[in-house]
């Protein structure tokens, strides 16, 4: 102890100690009577409750009637007034204040003491739903800036609605995204309709189902300020202010945001604040919930059609009209589904796999069943209904030759066709079409069909928007390349069952024989696309069967029943058995890209001097669409990149580099396969999609 104090260090007894931790404790406990007292004052202060319940107790005491109704109504209690609502888990006190909610003496009477407008609280009453479901609020509070005062960020943790945006908070228990047969909450329901209308869906994801590319605005209604950056944003700091900039400058408010500004009027705009205000994923017991909304929040909900579904997902980018955004011009650049051009070679797997599979890095993204909760039958549609802008197939029955101009018909053929067959019909990007067996058994109505509706994944695009008499015109050019008589079809040596093969055996034979041209799922290569479904549609067995068993002479095509190959020749039987085969091949689970002979480094050079301006150096983009893209690459076979690079697409940029023009000179067949060759070496995986099994 002795040398402690010589050191200077004070020495604290035990009882020193206790005297002053007594002291310091009654200090404290001073300390937190006084806040407390000074807080009850200050409430005493703040609340006036106390003071509307005795200007209503005055109020009815006014109104009495009689001397015991005056009686009665001066023994009116002020006290504190709650509804506990175990069910929702709420217990509000605003009727503390609005003590005359129910009363139907104070219609007429200014707020807090007016009766509640209108039959609401018939079918909603206090006991079973309380205030604050719907107005918002903290309804516990018995001060007025914190319970309905105003949407304070430090305060609330659910904002007060204010009364123009009400009809938001009937979201809760009614509003559904995707059944449209809820009456009445003519502000919600018009936003919910303006909601669905925009597109909002194609970015937004709501109860599951939508895109991603947005935030997810299931539960958007039950956000309190804190959620939002006002630091952009003029005028009232409230979440409907926040909402409508948000909605007319959306990369003004949110900086990097891809999201189109509205152009609405001020009155769509309120009724879509209240409609995206009054999205939430409800905890509410199911009594609570209207029968659509609880099915809706348990993900059943009816199948989305086909021009339903583009409505709902598609036209924020695509437009109401499908025809995109103008490239190189913010926000971003989006194709036209409505080109002529596009419709003409874009195929239902090309569409159906962009549909599900996106683009990657684009603002494309992926629709497929695990990502935007659609069922493949629902996107089968919607990408169905995109064909609503091609010229629709029609019967051919009533095109004829009679009449027709055979100088029209090969001015059509030099205009739309000699591109790929050649002037004269002998082929050049295409196969030669002047082919004297070819011309002999094929009928009008396999040309026809062909012409109308192309070859699905090659280069034979559809020419559904030719008229009747241009069908017959150019019908009557190609007969004309005929040499040899026309060879019917029932001049094939049949009986009944005569074409009944073994599709098994069929199996075997065409992947030891026909595959080695036609490709291994028969998508084509030195030989044509003999498995595509439209050839397959236009041709008969009996077409199918004389080109097999005879051959086509001058190409590479031999009749396998009279001329042996490799010591391999067939019998009448085992043609039967590959026709069954063809009949009923299974498809695959990706999209064969399809003949492609040209040179890669030669379209490499073609690509910088001629593509790259608007497409990137590397395929990326710029004021064109992404072709090095590995979703793009998926889509899209060698035939519809000849087919694009040949057409070219009206109403764009992109020339026509089959025909040439005053400012694009025209390549040839062997540059545009050189050009094809060199987009397709840039795909390095296999997109394989359950989808396209059909």
């Amino acid at each position: 102890m002795a040398s402690r104090a010589k050191l200077g260090v004070r020495v604290v007894t035990e009882v020193q100690f206790r005297r002053w931790y007594r002291a310091a404790a009654g200090a404290a406990a001073c300390c937190f009577l006084c806040l407390v007292g000074v807080t009850i004052l200050h409430e005493e202060g703040q609340n006036a409750w106390k003071d509307y319940q005795e200007a209503y107790r005055d109020t009815l005491a006014s109104r009495a009637l009689s001397a015991l109704q005056k009686e009665s109504a001066l023994e009116y209690p002020v006290e504190v007034r709650q509804m506990s609502i175990p069910l929702i888990r709420r217990t509000d006190r605003c009727v503390s204040c609005h003590v005359g909610i129910e009363d139907a003496r104070m219609r007429g009477l200014p707020l807090p003491y007016r009766a509640h407008g209108g039959n609401l609280l018939a079918s909603h009453p206090p006991e079973r739903f309380g205030c604050t479901v719907c107005h918002g609020g903290i309804g516990q509070s018995l001060n007025r800036k914190e319970s309905c005062g105003a949407e304070q960020p430090d305060q609330l943790h659910v904002p007060f609605v204010s009364l123009h945006a009400v009809e938001s908070s009937c979201g809760r228990c009614h509003l559904t995204v995707f059944d449209t047969s809820a009456t009445g909450m003519p502000t919600l329901l018009r936003g919910k309709l303006i909601l669905r209308r925009e597109g909002c869906l194609g970015c937004h994801r709501v109860r599951g189902k939508g895109g991603s590319v947005g935030p997810d605005l299931t539960n958007e209604g039950s956000k309190n300020l804190r959620a939002f950056d006002f630091s952009r944003v003029s005028g009232p700091q409230t979440i409907s202010n926040w909402m409508k900039r948000h909605f007319m400058d959306p990369g003004g408010v949110s900086p990097g945001s891809s999201m189109p500004a509205f152009a609405l009027p001020d009155g769509e705009i309120e009724a879509l604040i209240v409609a995206v205000r009054g999205l939430f994923s409800s905890t509410f017991p199911p009594e609570y919930l209207a029968l659509p909304l609880l099915k809706e929040l348990k993900g059943v909900t009816a199948p989305v059609g086909g021009e339903e579904g583009f409505a709902l997902f598609c036209v924020a980018c695509h437009g109401q009209e499908g025809r995109g955004r103008e490239y190189g011009k913010p926000p971003f650049g989006v194709p036209s589904l409505a080109n002529e051009d596009f419709q003409s070679v874009a195929s239902d797997d090309y569409l159906l796999f962009t549909v599900i599979e996106g683009r990657g890095g684009r603002m494309m993204a992926s629709w497929s069943p695990r990502a935007s909760h659609l069922q493949v039958q629902e996107l089968r549609e919607i990408a169905g209904s995109l064909r609503s802008w091609r010229s629709p197939f029609r019967p051919l029955a009533a095109v004829g030759r009679a009449g027709a101009s055979l100088s029209q018909g090969k001015e059509l053929f030099g205009r739309a066709c000699a591109a790929c067959h050649g002037d004269k019909g002998a082929g050049d990007l295409a196969k030669g079409i002047n082919n004297s067996d070819f011309l002999a058994l094929a009928s009008d109505r396999f040309l026809l069909e062909t012409i109308v509706k192309g070859r699905s994944n090659t280069a034979m695009p559809s020419w559904s928007r030719f008229t009747d008499r241009e069908l017959g015109n150019l019908l009557a050019f190609l007969r004309s390349l005929q040499k040899k008589p026309v060879q019917s079809e029932s001049a094939v040596p049949v009986r009944e069952g005569f074409f009944r093969g073994d599709s098994v055996r069929g199996d075997s034979l065409f992947y030891t024989l026909c595959s080695r041209c036609h490709g291994r799922y028969g998508e084509g290569d030195l030989g044509p696309a003999i498995l595509n479904r439209d050839f397959l549609t236009a041709a008969t067995d009996g077409f199918l069967f004389r080109t097999i068993a005879r051959g086509r002479e001058h190409t590479p095509m031999f009749g396998w029943t009279s001329q042996a190959r490799a010591g391999k020749k067939l019998i009448a039987a085992d043609v039967n058995d590959v026709i069954a085969f063809m009949r009923t091949a299974p498809r695959p689970d990706f999209l064969p890209p399809g003949a492609g002979t040209g040179n890669p480094a030669i379209g490499k050079k073609l690509f910088q001097e001629l593509c790259a301006e608007c497409h990137g150096e590397t395929g990326e983009g710029k004021k064109a669409p992404a072709l090095h893209n590995q979703e793009f690459l998926g889509a899209a076979t060698n035939g519809y990149l000849l087919a694009t690079i040949t057409l070219g697409r009206r109403g764009t940029p992109m020339p026509s580099w089959g025909t040439g023009s005053t400012q694009h000179r025209r390549l040839s067949a062997g540059e545009r396969k050189d050009l094809a060759a060199f987009i397709r070496s840039w795909q390095t995986v296999v997109i394989r999609s359950d989808a396209l099994r059909r």
